[in-house]
């Protein structure tokens, strides 16, 4: 059944083990069993971890086209594997689709979000970009996190911009 499918993907997307995670997924649907978000939500997490980011994104954008309702976590997770593999653009672009509301039913960015892309930016060398998205997320209402403060200031310092740093 769908829960059994489930479990066995989660598994594979806790190990990273993207390719046997789709397997399990071709499995599931040879046997007639409709994934739902939570399955390919595992499936973007197994990518994710696999560091194949390309794949996290087709995932997560065949859902909708599969008639499967992704969710924040769905983006979340997307926007966090672009950031671990050093790509903020990539990640501002997931973030800025979700700030859009492109996807109906699927809330604005939460602070994971914006603090994912923040770290990204920071780790990346622009420190302003990140500041940008730092003041963007406390106006959206979230909350940033000290690791995403201290990214910054570590930016700014990195730069040379001390007075930036120390505001």
């Amino acid at each position: 059944n769908v829960v059994t499918y489930n479990s066995v993907i989660n598994a594979c997307a806790r190990c990273g083990e993207a390719v046997r995670a789709e397997g399990w997924l071709k499995h599931m649907l040879s046997k007639d069993i409709t994934p739902g978000t939570l399955t390919y939500n595992s499936l973007i997490n197994a990518c994710a971890k696999a560091g194949d980011v390309a794949s996290a994104e087709r995932w997560l954008s065949s859902m909708a086209e599969r008639g499967v309702q992704p969710d924040e976590v769905s983006y979340s997770t997307v926007i966090h594997a672009c950031g671990s593999k050093q790509d903020p653009q990539r990640a501002e672009s997931w973030l800025e689709k979700m700030r859009a509301g492109a996807t109906p039913g699927v809330e604005g960015p939460n602070a994971f979000c914006y603090n994912s892309v923040v770290q990204s930016w920071a780790r990346a060398g622009n420190a302003a970009r990140a500041a940008k998205w730092l003041t963007t997320c406390a106006r959206a209402g979230a909350e940033g996190t000290a690791a995403s403060f201290s990214a910054v200031v570590a930016a700014y310092i990195r730069e040379g911009s001390l007075p930036e740093a120390e505001r």
